[in-house]
């Protein structure tokens, strides 16, 4: 079983944001909010990219999955509607995207940093927009910062949504190799089995060659370029990016465990999965067994039936509706 985090973490993140949130809404009328930031987080320089047309609206905090996979070229294909009912926040975190830099040290890259640094950038939004609380999204290894901060901090959230959640990634990984083994057996992939057995395990490229990346067809590429955001040199900068973080990423490998006290979050948790998700770490299966077992105010499962690990590019629409439809009225209920 996986182990919670020290409990003294909670004590440190405690203070980062004890006055941030102010009493109300200081918002008068509609106003449009378009903001590149560079917010300084743990004491390091970070890019926050800020969206939404009316500055009234309930927060939306994405942290993306890799580590080091910025998503901020990527938002604009899933949130044009949802900017109409949140403030959309993309936030590339410490070593991912327009956060890094080569000169980066190695020491300055943890989960606990990231951690830390989720908890500061919420306070500093919710003072900077005159909020008490936000809606945290976590994408696959975000998940992993989202769950820890829903845990330690749920007075700062309306929700959290769980993205392609991660919960155990050594059982996930054995789940994975079973149905990558089933679907090349399927297949009648010899190679492709032959090539399991030798490495141990599945590997990236065989999961994304049986579908359990994207289901649907997806070019993240040419979403990329189509970002008002592009620049030439993304690409390269992006790749350096995650091979660093990946390369240098520091954990304990827990997540806060099912259970004991650790098996409480309180406050509202979905989890988006797409029925078809077979990311190493990602196992659906382990989703459903945490949720039965979370005790939580509110708690559900939304499934994407025509996506894998990305329901946001795979279905948009959906994805879009679901945040709308059955997370956003959550805000009501909490004032």
């Amino acid at each position: 079983m996986i182990l919670p985090l020290a409990g003294t973490l909670a004590l440190l993140l405690a203070p980062l944001v004890a006055a941030a949130a102010p009493a109300g809404d200081g918002a008068a009328r509609p106003r449009a909010v378009e903001a590149l930031l560079e917010i300084p987080l743990g004491g390091l320089p970070q890019r926050v990219l800020v969206q939404g047309n009316d500055s009234r609206k309930p927060i939306l905090l994405w942290l993306h999955g890799g580590p080091g996979a910025s998503a901020m070229l990527l938002a604009h294909a899933y949130t044009r509607r949802l900017r109409d009912h949140f403030i959309v926040v993309n936030w590339d975190q410490r070593g991912a995207g327009l956060s890094y830099h080569d000169d980066m040290s190695p020491d300055l890259i943890s989960e606990e940093r990231i951690i830390r640094d989720a908890v500061e950038l919420t306070g500093e939004l919710l003072r900077r927009y005159s909020k008490r609380r936000v809606f945290l999204l976590g994408h696959s290894f975000g998940s992993v910062i989202g769950l820890r901060v829903a845990q330690y901090r749920p007075d700062l959230l309306y929700a959290y949504i769980g993205m392609g959640q991660v919960i155990d990634f050594q059982r996930s990984k054995a789940l994975t190799a079973a149905w990558l083994e089933g679907a090349m057996r399927d297949a009648h992939d010899a190679d492709g089995l032959a090539r399991l057995k030798a490495e141990g395990g599945p590997t990236a490229d065989l999961i994304r060659k049986y579908g359990g990346y994207y289901h649907a067809p997806v070019d993240r590429e040419a979403i990329m370029r189509a970002s008002p955001y592009f620049f030439e040199g993304c690409f390269d900068l992006y790749a350096r990016a995650r091979s660093f973080s990946e390369k240098h990423m520091k954990s304990d490998g827990s997540l806060p465990s099912v259970d004991g006290p650790s098996g409480r979050l309180d406050t509202p948790v979905f989890f988006f999965e797409g029925r078809h998700d077979h990311v190493m770490a990602c196992a659906p299966e382990l989703v459903v067994e945490y949720c039965e077992k979370l005790r939580a105010p509110f708690k559900k499962i939304v499934w994407f039936e025509g996506s894998a690990h990305h329901p946001n590019l795979e279905e948009p629409e959906r994805f879009q509706d679901a945040l709308i439809d059955e997370v956003l009225p959550v805000a009501g209920k909490a004032e």
